[in-house]
């Protein structure tokens, strides 16, 4: 199986991207004090497997399910986004970002990253 996985920390997520379901997956938080020092693995990981990202997985499906994440790593987001956007194109990308019914700052974040992106992302409600 070939799976890309961290484990979560207090100020790291767990990350799960997993090929052969073509899952990508954030949880917890990220405000980690060298955001490029803790996602290179996952960046050295993707460059590593791109072949079978491009030409082998139909859709990739990202959910975002981060608590709290700092300035740093939205930046890393938006453009970690951006590329796999252009491995796979923007109809074989599916964002899903999950928030807080309460933390309408999450949701703005979230819209304003679509707007940008240019790419619809389903928003949903953690129960």
């Amino acid at each position: 199986m070939n799976i890309f996985s961290l484990s979560e920390s207090k100020r790291t997520p767990e990350i799960i991207f997993n090929l052969e379901t073509g899952e990508l997956i954030f949880n917890g938080n990220s405000t980690p004090e060298d955001v490029n020092l803790f996602y290179s693995p996952l960046l050295t990981w993707i460059d590593i497997n791109k072949p079978l990202i491009v030409n082998d997985i139909k859709t990739i499906s990202i959910q975002v399910n981060l608590v709290y994440f700092n300035s740093a790593t939205l930046k890393f987001l938006v453009s970690l986004l951006k590329y796999i956007i252009s491995l796979k194109g923007i109809d074989n990308v599916k964002i899903t970002w999950c928030y807080d019914r309460d933390d309408e700052d999450m949701l703005e974040t979230a819209k304003d990253i679509s707007k940008v992106l240019s790419i619809p992302i389903k928003f949903v409600v953690k129960e």
